[in-house]
């Protein structure tokens, strides 16, 4: 037999596909999907079997070994990564390996767990010698039929060396060995709840008291609670219960029916009523799992994830909702991974990569807050999880849902035109919303950081216990430092960008390369008299701590939030009410509204309107909007006229639509041209050649425009931004550019998919 192979290899301009004998001893043990180690070259790879055929050849090399089973990528899986390979023009095995998780690919050992020798096959028995614990190696291939009935008969169990899948599991239940009253109120409850509910697990208090795993957590740490491990048999599932009282309205109603009745397109869910959305999806599972059908809802982060799946546990009994995302255990993702194989569980809650997962049998797809960029995957080969979900919904015949309180333009428009269907629930609000024009604010108080009308906002939410949340996308103390003599910008040597001032190290960072400069004092022109321009993060913890020297103050730059621990202590902080103040990026947005937290200040709103991105308006108004269901705002800016700000304080979506439209159209941006990154790298000069080749062989193209080539500072290389509305030709002569311009010393990639241009 010979197996046709697709290799894990990023260049798409060189052959990724080749033949392979397949061994004796691998034929029963191979299938279209399967992933396979190869010889190639003086190396051995990794690759996926597209195609078995034929009879084997003296002149192919041999496939070395077979790495994991072709049920793991699955039939509908394995037709989405060959439109997807198209897509992207990459290889069918660089979109299969994105759909195998870590623990698979990482090629730990695999071992089968043996429940009761008496119940197996006697040949099997005696080939797996009276051991609990088994290494499976090409010994066992004669068996694996026997092997895979033994599994299905729950007499065997098969997992990695680190976590087992089977019929029996052990879960975390916690008691109280501490009762007496706790210093915070969200700690008490969790107390009184397992005081009368003991050997209780983190879901069912979750469930139960509305608190995160942290509070549970501290209070194991504090020796309040005890926790210990118990084994959970499989029992009999609960009965099917849905608890939900909700009565939809009239229009409401009239969404819910629609969506029951239409099914061909896409779904643009728009709605600003978080109740509706919910009970929506209640509905929504709840008529799925009447048909026999599942339902994938997909959030953008971990924390979303687990806050979703929480409030639907509160509503439904006797169905199984499982998530995936990277806050869980390797143990735990695999369990999901191994009941979406078996087609048992109810309800899939996870991140934008759990569309790449082997699910089936799936009745709706839900897409929430898919304005996010967490949606496109900035890794190669640049997936675009949103355009994957649509594909797969197609595939699998079910519906998929679009939600965004906050619409993409380019999705608002493909409603408009009638290539989605929209589920209209939004509504203009009159908020609590403060715009501060700190030009003026600069003639009046020349403090450019905190104005008059934030720092009156502050002083009421301090003395009333709650929470002020600042916003501010620079991180560090000021973001230009300057000579006074001549004027010269310090910038970075390599980057030839500002460098910042960051003052706990008394140092000019370039806020790209990270290169350093720690005695900076002396220009070239010989005067040591500096001065910084702007602000970030660092200023503002500095003003805070001398306007209020009591206060609690949290600061959360991109390293803190990329923490798990440090972002789950600011979680807890906000949920206990012990900060007084956070300051962080744009990114603190995501972590959802509390009741303790009582002022958003957003001190620069204009970072994303100065960014050199067509997509700026957008994101300003995506970023007001979404802050705008905290109880008071304060934003600062330079452009208090400008449209998105105007329009996003009333969440006016519509007004902000048509005048962003307007200027989309005359520029030719999405959605009225695709727009593209080409990105180039290597020696300088021939980066710059490659551009400009590139430039002049698409140059006859009518429907096509290049903009560049510019220096990226962050990818270190050559940007060519790319209008177009044909992407099979714009690729083609791209391609046949890489191929014909033969350069060993530059290499071009291209993004069909970005997070702006």
């Amino acid at each position: 037999m010979i197996a046709k192979v697709s290799i894990d290899r990023r260049s798409s301009s060189i052959a990724n596909v080749y033949d392979y004998n397949v061994p004796e001893e691998l034929v029963d043990a191979i299938d279209v999907g399967a992933s396979v180690f190869v010889p190639f070259g003086y190396d051995q790879v990794f690759g996926y079997v597209i195609e078995l055929r034929g009879d084997t050849k003296p002149d192919l090399k041999d496939i070395i070994d077979v790495v994991s089973e072709a049920n793991l990528i699955g039939e509908v899986n394995f037709k989405l990564a060959n439109e997807l390979s198209s897509d992207l023009d990459c290889s069918m095995a660089n979109v299969l390996s994105m759909m195998q998780p870590s623990f698979i690919k990482g090629q730990k050992q695999q071992y089968l767990y043996i429940e009761d020798y008496n119940l197996l096959d006697a040949n099997l028995a005696l080939a797996l010698n009276g051991k609990s614990k088994v290494l499976i190696t090409n010994a066992l291939l004669p068996f694996k039929k026997q092997i895979q009935n033994e599994i299905k008969n729950g007499n065997i169990t098969k997992g990695y060396d680190y976590f087992v899948y089977g019929k029996n599991k052990k879960v975390k239940v916690y008691s109280v060995i501490d009762d007496s009253t706790q210093s915070t109120k969200a700690r008490d409850l969790v107390v009184r709840y397992l005081i009368d509910h003991p050997a209780s697990s983190m879901d069912d208090i979750r469930v139960a008291t509305n608190v995160s795993s942290n509070i549970v957590k501290t209070l194991v740490n504090l020796k309040v609670l005890k926790v210990e491990e118990v084994l959970i048999k499989n029992n009999e599932k609960q009965e099917f219960k849905n608890k939900s009282r909700y009565e939809f309205s009239f229009s409401e109603k009239e969404l819910v029916d629609y969506y029951g009745e239409v099914s061909q397109k896409p779904f643009l869910f728009f709605s600003s009523n978080d109740d509706f959305r919910l009970h929506f999806y209640i509905k929504l599972i709840d008529d799925s799992i009447k048909l026999g059908k599942k339902v994938v809802l997909i959030y953008p982060n971990a924390l979303n994830v687990e806050e979703g799946s929480i409030k639907l546990k509160r509503y439904f009994k006797g169905i199984d909702i499982v998530t995936f995302h990277s806050r869980n255990t390797d143990s735990e993702n695999y369990d999901t991974f191994q009941k979406l194989i078996d087609n048992s569980f109810d309800v899939l809650i996870g991140t934008p990569n759990v569309v790449l997962l082997p699910f089936n049998n799936v009745s709706d797809i839900v897409l929430n807050d898919v304005d996010d960029e967490m949606y496109i995957n900035e890794t190669y080969p640049y997936i675009n999880y949103k355009e994957a979900a649509i594909k797969k919904a197609k595939l699998l015949e079910a519906k998929i849902i679009l939600e965004s309180k906050t619409p993409i333009v380019s999705d608002y428009y493909n409603a408009s035109i009638g290539k989605y269907y929209i589920l209209n629930n939004h509504s203009i609000s009159s908020n609590h919303v403060s715009i501060v024009d700190m030009n003026k604010e600069l003639l009046e108080t020349n403090d450019l950081v905190i104005s008059s009308d934030l720092r009156t906002k502050m002083d009421i939410a301090l003395s009333n216990h709650k929470i002020s949340m600042l916003i501010c996308n620079n991180v560090a103390f000021a973001t230009q430092i300057k000579c006074r003599k001549c004027g010269k910008v310090l910038k970075c040597p390599d980057c030839k960008v500002p460098l910042v001032y960051v003052k706990s190290k008394d140092s000019a960072r370039c806020p790209y390369c990270n290169y350093e400069e720690k005695m900076f004092r002396s220009c070239k022109c010989g005067s040591t008299n500096y001065i910084s321009f702007g602000f970030g993060l660092e200023q503002v913890e500095e003003k805070l701590k001398n306007m209020y020297p009591n206060a609690k103050i949290i600061r959360a730059d991109s390293a803190y939030l990329n923490s798990k621990e440090k972002m789950s202590n600011l979680l807890q902080a906000i949920e206990e009410g012990n900060v007084d103040f956070i300051i962080g990026t744009n990114a603190l947005v995501k972590i959802g509204n509390s009741e303790n937290i009582d002022l958003v200040g957003l001190l620069y709103v204009d970072s994303f309107l100065n960014a050199n991105n067509y997509s700026g308006s957008e994101a300003t108004y995506n970023l007001i909007a979404k802050v705008t269901s905290f109880k008071n705002i304060v934003i600062q800016t330079y452009n208090p006229t400008h449209y998105s700000i105007t329009n996003a304080i009333n969440n006016n979506y519509d007004d902000y639509y048509e005048l962003e439209l307007q200027n989309r159209k005359l520029l030719d941006y999405p959605p009225f041209k695709e727009l593209s990154i080409i990105f180039i790298k290597g020696d300088y000069q021939e980066m710059y050649h490659f551009a400009y080749y590139f430039k002049k062989a698409i140059s006859h193209s009518n429907d096509c425009v290049v903009l560049g080539p510019t220096y990226d500072y962050v990818h270190k290389g050559v940007k060519l931004v790319v209008k177009y509305e044909k992407y099979d030709y714009t690729i083609k002569i791209f391609n046949d550019a890489v191929k014909h311009f033969n350069s060993s010393k530059v290499m071009a990639t291209f993004h069909r998919y970005t997070r702006g241009g």
